[in-house]
């Protein structure tokens, strides 16, 4: 009877165990980190190109790099991209809606993209994010 306490203790301790791991293997958001990163790194080489070269091909591939970042800042729920979220989006619509206005002003975007390619959760980035949206918008 002894043996059967300490079996069930040990298989009870394994089985608590195992679910704290798979808890915390779940909630690991370090994958879409990576991936918004890596999105937002080759946007900003696509842009970089874009202004030294006018080619549209390299502002297409911006804007599908761009849109991976965004696909994954609307899945990390614990950051500020996602807290931004309205503000990215706004981006992308200007960016799809009125290139010729995103290209006017591609500095300012390339300035974006190298705080976010810092940091993606820097708060002044999102902030000059919404900046340019207000001048795409506006014009202010």
């Amino acid at each position: 009877m002894k043996k059967y306490r300490i079996l069930l203790a040990c298989i009870s301790i394994i089985a608590v165990i195992f679910a704290v791991l798979w808890y915390f293997a779940k909630n690991d958001d370090s994958d879409l980190y990576e991936i918004a990163h890596a999105g937002v790194h080759s946007s900003l080489e696509a842009f970089r190109r874009y202004a030294e070269t006018g080619s549209e091909s390299d502002y297409i591939n911006g804007l599908a790099d761009y849109n991976l970042f965004l696909s994954m800042a609307f899945r990390l729920e614990d950051s500020e991209m996602n807290k931004c979220k309205t503000d990215c989006n706004r981006l992308y619509g200007s960016m799809i809606i009125a290139p010729e206005k995103v290209q006017e002003n591609i500095d300012a975007l390339i300035n974006i993209l190298e705080m976010l390619d810092a940091d993606l959760n820097n708060p002044n980035a999102y902030l000059r994010m919404n900046e340019l949206n207000n001048l795409l918008e506006h014009g202010e």
